[in-house]
Order: structure tokens, then C-alpha cells, then sequence
């Protein structure tokens, strides 16, 4: 009998436990949405883990984690300001503690994904880190078969065209991504990246996307082959 009233106290005891979580992750995600620094920062910094957000938590309606949820926020692009509970700052945090680029959400996108589908440039333009890290993320498909350079092919603007530049030579050092580039790199539309970006005019990417593939043309052997859609 003591042993059962143990377990029941210590169920009830976790329940409370995963519910102060629960509240705790939740109000993380209404503040980045609301880019509300200080709170986004107290929240994962908090010394009590009771009092803690989670990291790797899930937003319950779009599967997002905190870093995607980010990289998809209105940052207004010239806030590079180095303030602890400013977008750099915040971000610093994200990363320090454990934040995964290949996390994804509902829709099988990772952060690179769903920074390039929104055009939420800021991620992109000052956190496109050219390391290991990176390089599993771009070579990820979401639902719809896209890795991030798909869905970026089809967007213009200098700091975008600078992300498909980065991504792109990132693609070109790593045999295993270069058939991203290539024929094999079709996705569920039976689109190539080139072809995204010619059939939309986009000639700035598409200048950017060709001198890519010239370079993996060049580069013998070919790249490991697209994995299974």
C-alpha cells in the first residue's frame, strides 16, 4: 500500500511537474512571435529548471521550435545591435544552449527551410554559418520533397541572392550535397533549383545557381545521388 500511495504521489508530483513546462515553453513561443527579448531570454535562462522553457520544445500548432519560430519572426533586418536581449543576443542563446539546425516541424522544414519559404532574411543574413552544422540542414526535404535551396531559388533581393550564394557554395564543398544541383535534386513537383529560379524570372539567383553547377560539373566524382522521396 505504501508503495502504491509512493507512486501515486510522485505521477502526480511529475504531472505538475510536465504542466509548469508546458506553460513555460508556451509562453517562450508568444515571445519571440512578440520579439520580446527580455522575456524570450529570462525564459530559457531562468536558474530554476522548474521555471525553464525547453529548448527543443514544439509549438503545438505549427510543430515549430523555438529557433524555427525565430527565424521566421519579423526581425527587423538592421537590429544587429550586440545587446544580450537583443535578436544577436537572443539567438547567441538559442545556440549555446543546443538549439538543432536540423530540428523540423509539421512540415518536415528545418530552420533553413522555413527562414527561405517566409524571406525572413535576418536569420540568413547574419547566421549562415559556414561549419558542419549547416551542411545535414541544407541537404534535408520537407514535405513537399524542397531542400532550403528550392524553396529560396524562387526570391530575390541582395541579402537573399547572398544566402543562395552562401548556401550554394556550401553545396559545392560538400560532394554529398552536390545533387542538390543536379538532376537528381527534383522535388515532388519534378522541379530542379534551376528551374525554380528560371521559371520566375528570378536571373540574379539563377546566375548564382549555374556557376554553382558548372563548379560541381567540374568536380569528379559526382555527388552522391538524391536520397529516396
Amino acid at each position: 500500500m505504501k508503495f502504491l500511495r509512493l507512486l501515486a504521489v510522485c505521477c502526480a508530483l511529475n504531472s505538475v511537474v510536465l504542466m509548469a513546462g508546458k506553460a513555460e515553453d508556451e509562453a517562450l513561443f508568444a515571445a519571440i512571435k512578440k520579439m520580446d527579448y527580455f522575456v524570450m531570454r529570462n525564459l530559457l535562462l531562468a536558474e530554476n529548471p522548474y521555471k525553464r522553457a525547453n529548448i527543443h520544445a514544439r509549438d503545438s500548432a505549427t510543430g515549430d521550435t523555438p529557433l524555427i519560430c525565430f527565424a521566421k519572426s519579423d526581425v527587423p533586418l538592421e537590429n544587429t545591435d550586440l545587446n544580450p536581449v537583443g535578436p544577436v543576443g537572443f539567438y547567441n542563446v538559442l545556440r549555446t544552449k543546443g538549439a538543432r539546425f536540423t530540428d523540423i516541424n509539421n512540415n518536415r522544414r528545418n530552420v533553413f527551410h522555413e527562414a527561405c519559404a517566409t524571406g525572413k532574411v535576418f536569420f540568413l543574413a547574419h547566421h549562415m554559418e559556414p561549419d558542419s552544422s549547416v551542411v545535414p540542414a541544407l541537404a534535408m526535404q520537407d514535405n513537399d520533397g524542397n531542400t532550403p535551396l528550392h524553396l529560396a531559388a524562387g526570391k530575390s533581393g541582395d541579402l537573399m541572392i547572398a544566402a543562395i550564394r552562401e548556401m550554394c557554395d556550401l553545396i559545392v564543398r560538400n560532394p554529398t550535397l552536390h545533387w542538390i544541383l543536379e538532376e537528381g535534386g527534383r522535388n515532388r513537383a519534378g522541379k530542379t533549383v534551376e528551374e525554380i529560379a528560371r521559371e520566375v524570372g528570378n536571373e540574379r539567383a539563377l546566375g548564382v545557381i549555374r556557376a554553382a553547377m558548372a563548379r560541381v560539373d567540374e568536380a569528379a566524382p559526382a555527388g552522391a545521388g538524391a536520397p529516396g522521396k
